[in-house]
Protein backbone atom coordinates (compact mmCIF):
# COMPACT_ATOMS: atom_id res chain seq x y z
CA UNK A 1 0.00 0.00 0.00
CA UNK A 2 2.65 2.14 0.99
CA UNK A 3 4.81 1.75 -2.74
CA UNK A 4 1.22 2.30 -4.05
CA UNK A 5 0.93 5.47 -2.75
CA UNK A 6 4.16 6.52 -3.66
CA UNK A 7 3.94 5.94 -6.80
CA UNK A 8 0.84 7.90 -7.11
CA UNK A 9 2.60 10.82 -5.68
CA UNK A 10 5.34 10.86 -7.94
CA UNK A 11 3.19 10.39 -10.85
CA UNK A 12 0.96 13.28 -9.93
CA UNK A 13 4.05 15.43 -9.07
CA UNK A 14 5.60 14.73 -12.77
CA UNK A 15 1.72 15.73 -13.66
CA UNK A 16 2.02 19.01 -11.50
CA UNK A 17 5.34 19.55 -12.91
CA UNK A 18 4.35 19.01 -16.67
CA UNK A 19 1.31 21.13 -16.11
CA UNK A 20 3.07 23.90 -14.13
CA UNK A 21 6.05 23.58 -17.58
CA UNK A 22 3.29 23.82 -19.73
CA UNK A 23 1.76 26.48 -18.40
CA UNK A 24 5.17 28.55 -18.17
CA UNK A 25 5.84 27.98 -21.82
CA UNK A 26 2.53 28.83 -22.89
CA UNK A 27 2.63 32.12 -21.02
CA UNK A 28 5.78 32.99 -22.07
CA UNK A 29 4.61 32.29 -25.75
CA UNK A 30 1.86 34.68 -25.28
CA UNK A 31 4.03 37.21 -23.82
CA UNK A 32 6.08 36.96 -26.82
CA UNK A 33 3.12 37.20 -29.38
CA UNK A 34 1.91 39.84 -27.46
CA UNK A 35 5.34 41.96 -28.02
CA UNK A 36 4.89 41.99 -31.67
CA UNK A 37 0.71 42.41 -31.44
CA UNK A 38 1.81 45.94 -29.50
CA UNK A 39 4.91 46.50 -31.12
CA UNK A 40 4.33 46.19 -35.13
CA UNK A 41 6.96 47.77 -35.95
CA UNK A 42 8.76 44.47 -34.33
CA UNK A 43 7.18 42.28 -37.40
CA UNK A 44 9.68 44.14 -40.18
CA UNK A 45 12.83 42.08 -38.61
CA UNK A 46 10.86 38.83 -37.81
CA UNK A 47 11.85 35.89 -39.60
CA UNK A 48 8.92 35.77 -42.46
CA UNK A 49 6.92 32.33 -41.08
CA UNK A 50 6.27 33.83 -37.69
CA UNK A 51 5.48 37.26 -38.46
CA UNK A 52 2.89 35.64 -41.08
CA UNK A 53 2.00 33.65 -37.97
CA UNK A 54 1.22 36.46 -35.99
CA UNK A 55 -0.81 38.42 -38.73
CA UNK A 56 -2.81 35.53 -38.89
CA UNK A 57 -3.75 35.54 -35.26
CA UNK A 58 -4.71 39.25 -35.73
CA UNK A 59 -6.36 39.18 -38.30
CA UNK A 60 -8.60 36.40 -37.57
CA UNK A 61 -8.72 36.39 -33.73
CA UNK A 62 -7.52 40.45 -32.45
CA UNK A 63 -8.44 42.35 -35.18
CA UNK A 64 -11.71 44.97 -34.71
CA UNK A 65 -13.82 44.64 -38.23
CA UNK A 66 -15.52 48.03 -38.81
CA UNK A 67 -18.32 46.61 -40.80
CA UNK A 68 -18.73 44.18 -37.59
CA UNK A 69 -19.15 47.03 -35.11
CA UNK A 70 -23.04 48.01 -33.88
CA UNK A 71 -21.74 51.72 -34.19
CA UNK A 72 -19.91 51.59 -37.26
CA UNK A 73 -22.63 49.93 -39.31
CA UNK A 74 -26.55 49.45 -39.95
CA UNK A 75 -28.93 46.75 -41.71
CA UNK A 76 -29.64 47.29 -45.49
CA UNK A 77 -32.12 44.96 -47.28
CA UNK A 78 -30.69 45.28 -50.64
CA UNK A 79 -26.73 45.93 -49.44
CA UNK A 80 -27.03 43.53 -46.25
CA UNK A 81 -24.84 46.37 -44.67
CA UNK A 82 -24.07 50.49 -44.57
CA UNK A 83 -22.01 52.35 -42.62
CA UNK A 84 -23.93 53.94 -40.13
CA UNK A 85 -24.43 57.75 -40.11
CA UNK A 86 -22.68 59.36 -37.88
CA UNK A 87 -19.24 59.68 -36.32
CA UNK A 88 -17.18 57.41 -34.47
CA UNK A 89 -14.11 56.34 -33.82
CA UNK A 90 -12.64 52.94 -35.36
CA UNK A 91 -9.19 51.22 -33.19
CA UNK A 92 -7.05 48.69 -33.96
CA UNK A 93 -3.54 47.91 -32.78
CA UNK A 94 -1.93 50.39 -35.39
CA UNK A 95 -4.72 52.76 -35.43
CA UNK A 96 -7.07 54.67 -34.05
CA UNK A 97 -9.22 57.15 -36.23
CA UNK A 98 -12.97 59.08 -36.66
CA UNK A 99 -14.66 57.76 -39.51
CA UNK A 100 -17.48 60.73 -40.25
CA UNK A 101 -20.33 59.30 -42.54
CA UNK A 102 -23.09 60.97 -44.54
CA UNK A 103 -26.45 60.30 -44.46
CA UNK A 104 -26.26 57.61 -47.67
CA UNK A 105 -23.87 55.55 -45.50
CA UNK A 106 -20.31 56.44 -46.86
CA UNK A 107 -16.82 57.91 -45.36
CA UNK A 108 -17.71 61.14 -46.71
CA UNK A 109 -18.98 64.62 -45.81
CA UNK A 110 -22.68 65.28 -47.13
CA UNK A 111 -21.30 68.02 -49.40
CA UNK A 112 -19.51 65.50 -51.19
CA UNK A 113 -23.40 63.94 -51.81
CA UNK A 114 -24.34 66.66 -54.39
CA UNK A 115 -23.41 65.79 -57.63
CA UNK A 116 -19.48 64.69 -57.62
CA UNK A 117 -17.77 64.76 -60.93
CA UNK A 118 -15.24 61.68 -59.54
CA UNK A 119 -17.30 58.54 -57.22
CA UNK A 120 -14.73 56.22 -56.25
CA UNK A 121 -16.59 53.23 -55.26
CA UNK A 122 -14.46 50.12 -53.57
CA UNK A 123 -13.81 48.13 -50.55
CA UNK A 124 -11.91 49.01 -47.21
CA UNK A 125 -9.51 49.95 -49.21
CA UNK A 126 -10.68 53.27 -50.51
CA UNK A 127 -12.82 53.74 -47.79
CA UNK A 128 -9.79 54.52 -46.25
CA UNK A 129 -9.23 51.45 -43.17
CA UNK A 130 -6.88 52.70 -40.85
CA UNK A 131 -6.37 55.98 -42.09
CA UNK A 132 -7.52 59.64 -41.08
CA UNK A 133 -10.36 60.74 -43.37
CA UNK A 134 -8.28 63.19 -45.42
CA UNK A 135 -5.70 60.68 -45.80
CA UNK A 136 -7.77 58.41 -47.93
CA UNK A 137 -6.97 58.48 -52.16
CA UNK A 138 -10.34 59.86 -52.77
CA UNK A 139 -9.73 62.54 -50.31
CA UNK A 140 -6.46 63.15 -51.42
CA UNK A 141 -7.51 62.87 -55.50
CA UNK A 142 -9.56 66.04 -54.93
CA UNK A 143 -7.11 68.25 -53.49
CA UNK A 144 -4.60 66.89 -56.43
CA UNK A 145 -7.34 67.49 -59.05
CA UNK A 146 -9.43 70.02 -57.54
CA UNK A 147 -12.59 68.20 -58.49
CA UNK A 148 -15.36 67.11 -55.93
CA UNK A 149 -14.53 63.76 -55.44
CA UNK A 150 -16.93 61.44 -53.70
CA UNK A 151 -15.48 58.55 -51.77
CA UNK A 152 -18.76 55.82 -51.80
CA UNK A 153 -16.20 52.69 -50.38
CA UNK A 154 -17.29 50.82 -47.70
CA UNK A 155 -15.26 47.85 -46.13
CA UNK A 156 -15.89 44.27 -47.75
CA UNK A 157 -17.90 45.04 -50.15
CA UNK A 158 -17.57 43.27 -53.79
CA UNK A 159 -17.88 44.93 -57.10
CA UNK A 160 -21.78 43.73 -57.09
CA UNK A 161 -22.81 46.19 -54.17
CA UNK A 162 -20.40 48.83 -55.17
CA UNK A 163 -22.60 49.19 -58.68
CA UNK A 164 -25.96 48.50 -56.30
CA UNK A 165 -24.55 51.16 -54.05
CA UNK A 166 -23.81 53.63 -57.52
CA UNK A 167 -27.38 53.34 -58.26
CA UNK A 168 -28.05 55.38 -55.24
CA UNK A 169 -25.98 58.21 -55.71
CA UNK A 170 -25.96 61.29 -57.22
CA UNK A 171 -24.15 60.70 -60.49
CA UNK A 172 -25.97 64.19 -62.45
CA UNK A 173 -22.70 65.26 -62.91
CA UNK A 174 -20.20 62.17 -62.81
CA UNK A 175 -17.37 62.13 -65.69
CA UNK A 176 -15.40 59.63 -63.90
CA UNK A 177 -15.86 56.77 -61.79
CA UNK A 178 -13.08 55.27 -60.00
CA UNK A 179 -13.43 51.28 -58.86
CA UNK A 180 -10.83 50.24 -56.29
CA UNK A 181 -10.61 46.33 -56.79
CA UNK A 182 -9.77 43.86 -54.12
CA UNK A 183 -9.08 40.04 -55.23
CA UNK A 184 -11.63 39.09 -52.43
CA UNK A 185 -14.03 40.97 -54.54
CA UNK A 186 -14.37 37.70 -56.92
CA UNK A 187 -16.30 35.54 -54.28
CA UNK A 188 -19.50 38.11 -54.47
CA UNK A 189 -18.95 38.08 -58.03
CA UNK A 190 -19.07 34.54 -58.73
CA UNK A 191 -22.05 34.17 -56.74
CA UNK A 192 -23.48 36.59 -58.57
CA UNK A 193 -22.95 35.37 -61.39
CA UNK A 194 -24.54 31.55 -60.59
CA UNK A 195 -27.44 32.65 -59.20
CA UNK A 196 -28.45 34.37 -62.33
CA UNK A 197 -27.52 37.85 -62.11
CA UNK A 198 -29.31 37.84 -59.34
CA UNK A 199 -28.05 39.30 -55.77
CA UNK A 200 -29.51 37.51 -52.60
CA UNK A 201 -29.26 39.29 -49.51
CA UNK A 202 -28.94 37.97 -46.27
CA UNK A 203 -32.07 39.05 -43.69
CA UNK A 204 -31.62 40.78 -41.04
CA UNK A 205 -31.18 38.21 -38.07
CA UNK A 206 -28.43 36.87 -39.89
CA UNK A 207 -26.78 40.59 -40.06
CA UNK A 208 -27.09 40.40 -36.02
CA UNK A 209 -25.23 37.19 -35.64
CA UNK A 210 -22.45 37.91 -38.23
CA UNK A 211 -21.71 40.42 -35.44
CA UNK A 212 -21.99 38.42 -32.71
CA UNK A 213 -19.99 35.96 -34.00
CA UNK A 214 -17.33 38.67 -34.95
CA UNK A 215 -17.32 39.67 -31.09
CA UNK A 216 -17.02 36.54 -29.96
CA UNK A 217 -14.52 35.69 -32.09
CA UNK A 218 -12.20 38.79 -30.92
CA UNK A 219 -12.83 37.51 -27.04
CA UNK A 220 -9.82 37.03 -25.32
CA UNK A 221 -9.00 33.77 -22.81
CA UNK A 222 -5.31 32.52 -21.20
CA UNK A 223 -3.09 31.22 -23.99
CA UNK A 224 -5.67 32.02 -26.78
CA UNK A 225 -3.05 33.55 -29.02
CA UNK A 226 -0.92 30.66 -28.72
CA UNK A 227 -3.73 27.47 -28.87
CA UNK A 228 -4.98 29.29 -32.06
CA UNK A 229 -1.33 29.11 -33.67
CA UNK A 230 -0.80 26.31 -32.85
CA UNK A 231 -3.84 24.69 -34.12
CA UNK A 232 -3.67 26.48 -37.40
CA UNK A 233 0.11 25.21 -38.01
CA UNK A 234 -1.55 22.07 -36.92
CA UNK A 235 -4.08 22.06 -39.65
CA UNK A 236 -6.94 21.53 -36.93
CA UNK A 237 -8.60 25.08 -37.31
CA UNK A 238 -11.27 23.58 -39.35
CA UNK A 239 -11.57 26.91 -41.51
CA UNK A 240 -11.73 26.62 -45.47
CA UNK A 241 -9.19 28.00 -47.23
CA UNK A 242 -9.38 31.30 -49.52
CA UNK A 243 -11.32 30.56 -52.90
CA UNK A 244 -8.38 31.17 -55.25
CA UNK A 245 -9.54 32.03 -58.72
CA UNK A 246 -7.83 31.87 -61.84
CA UNK A 247 -7.16 35.81 -63.66
CA UNK A 248 -9.42 33.99 -66.26
CA UNK A 249 -12.57 33.55 -63.78
CA UNK A 250 -11.90 36.65 -61.81
CA UNK A 251 -12.06 38.68 -64.77
CA UNK A 252 -14.79 37.31 -66.31
CA UNK A 253 -16.90 37.65 -62.96
CA UNK A 254 -15.59 40.98 -62.65
CA UNK A 255 -16.88 42.04 -65.91
CA UNK A 256 -20.10 40.53 -65.60
CA UNK A 257 -20.47 42.50 -62.44
CA UNK A 258 -19.70 45.32 -64.03
CA UNK A 259 -21.79 45.36 -66.73
CA UNK A 260 -24.75 43.90 -65.11
CA UNK A 261 -25.29 44.05 -61.52
CA UNK A 262 -26.48 48.27 -61.31
CA UNK A 263 -28.62 50.04 -63.07
CA UNK A 264 -26.79 53.52 -63.82
CA UNK A 265 -26.26 54.36 -67.66
CA UNK A 266 -22.15 54.97 -67.68
CA UNK A 267 -22.11 56.45 -71.69
CA UNK A 268 -19.81 59.12 -71.27
CA UNK A 269 -18.44 58.38 -68.17
CA UNK A 270 -14.49 57.35 -68.15
CA UNK A 271 -14.23 54.40 -65.93
CA UNK A 272 -11.17 53.34 -64.32
CA UNK A 273 -10.25 50.46 -62.39
CA UNK A 274 -7.42 50.18 -59.93
CA UNK A 275 -6.61 46.85 -58.39
CA UNK A 276 -5.13 46.93 -55.17
CA UNK A 277 -4.03 43.68 -53.03
CA UNK A 278 -2.72 42.93 -49.67
CA UNK A 279 0.59 43.91 -48.90
CA UNK A 280 1.47 44.52 -52.31
CA UNK A 281 0.88 41.21 -54.10
CA UNK A 282 0.64 41.61 -57.71
CA UNK A 283 -1.86 42.03 -59.91
CA UNK A 284 -0.52 41.93 -63.36
CA UNK A 285 -2.59 38.99 -63.98
CA UNK A 286 -5.96 40.02 -63.21
CA UNK A 287 -5.06 43.44 -65.22
CA UNK A 288 -4.24 41.77 -68.23
CA UNK A 289 -6.68 39.68 -68.45
CA UNK A 290 -9.55 42.08 -67.91
CA UNK A 291 -8.21 44.44 -70.86
CA UNK A 292 -7.96 40.87 -73.06
CA UNK A 293 -11.39 40.16 -72.10
CA UNK A 294 -12.98 43.85 -72.85
CA UNK A 295 -11.25 43.28 -76.30
CA UNK A 296 -13.15 40.12 -76.70
CA UNK A 297 -16.05 40.80 -75.42
CA UNK A 298 -19.36 42.34 -77.37
CA UNK A 299 -19.83 45.01 -74.44
CA UNK A 300 -20.52 48.51 -74.44
CA UNK A 301 -18.81 51.25 -75.58
CA UNK A 302 -17.67 52.87 -72.02
CA UNK A 303 -16.83 49.40 -70.96
CA UNK A 304 -14.51 49.25 -74.13
CA UNK A 305 -12.70 52.61 -72.90
CA UNK A 306 -12.20 51.73 -69.63
CA UNK A 307 -8.57 52.25 -67.78
CA UNK A 308 -7.37 49.36 -65.64
CA UNK A 309 -4.47 50.61 -63.67
CA UNK A 310 -1.78 47.92 -62.98
CA UNK A 311 0.21 49.38 -59.37
CA UNK A 312 2.65 46.65 -59.33
CA UNK A 313 5.64 47.42 -58.48
CA UNK A 314 4.38 50.88 -57.58
CA UNK A 315 2.99 49.93 -53.86
CA UNK A 316 5.63 48.82 -51.94
CA UNK A 317 5.44 46.76 -48.72
CA UNK A 318 6.53 50.09 -47.37
CA UNK A 319 3.17 51.12 -48.28
CA UNK A 320 1.16 48.94 -45.82
CA UNK A 321 0.87 48.41 -42.51
CA UNK A 322 3.42 46.50 -40.03
CA UNK A 323 0.42 44.29 -38.98
CA UNK A 324 -2.55 45.14 -40.56
CA UNK A 325 -2.92 43.89 -44.65
CA UNK A 326 -4.40 47.60 -45.77
CA UNK A 327 -2.76 50.37 -47.12
CA UNK A 328 -0.87 53.06 -44.97
CA UNK A 329 -1.29 57.00 -45.42
CA UNK A 330 1.45 56.99 -47.70
CA UNK A 331 -0.17 53.80 -49.48
CA UNK A 332 -3.12 56.37 -50.09
CA UNK A 333 -0.98 59.24 -51.35
CA UNK A 334 0.81 56.86 -54.26
CA UNK A 335 -2.46 55.37 -55.42
CA UNK A 336 -3.93 59.19 -55.51
CA UNK A 337 -1.12 60.58 -57.48
CA UNK A 338 -1.14 57.06 -59.82
CA UNK A 339 -5.34 57.74 -60.82
CA UNK A 340 -4.13 61.44 -61.08
CA UNK A 341 -2.10 60.87 -63.59
CA UNK A 342 -3.91 58.08 -65.73
CA UNK A 343 -7.23 60.41 -65.67
CA UNK A 344 -5.46 63.55 -66.53
CA UNK A 345 -1.96 62.99 -67.40
CA UNK A 346 -0.23 65.38 -64.55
Amino acid sequence: MNRLRSRLAGLMGRVLLLTFGLACAVAISEAGLFLFLTHPTFLRWAPSGLAANIRYYYMSYDRALLQAQPEASRYDRELFYTLRPGAFHFRNREYDVEVRVNQAGVRDDAASLQAPEIIVLGDSLAMGWGVAQSQSFPEQLARLTGRKVLDAGIASYGTVRERRLLDRLDTSAMKWLVIQYDANDAVENAAFRDQGNVLRVQPRVVYHQTLEQAAQRRRYWPGKATFCIVRHLLGLSGERPPTVFHPVDEAAVFLNALEHAGTTPLDGVQVLVVPINAFGEPVSPFCEEVVQQIGKRDCPSWMRRTIVLDLTGTLRRKHYFDLDDHINAAGHRVVAQAIQQALFGR
